[in-house]
């Protein structure tokens, strides 16, 4: 039973830090992968019309 509840705490305490450490990445690449497909937009639609 002890060793059960301390996996199930291991599983959340990864799930939350690595939630966590994704957001920021998410938000640190996210910020420029939406500027280069923003640029990328303009681009094409410059090309098609």
């Amino acid at each position: 039973m002890f060793l059960k509840s301390v996996r199930i705490l291991n599983f959340f305490y990864y799930a939350i830090f690595g939630s966590v450490i994704l957001k920021l990445l998410f938000l640190k690449t996210g910020f420029f992968v939406f500027v280069i497909l923003k640029l990328i937009l303009k681009f094409y639609s410059k090309l098609i019309f």
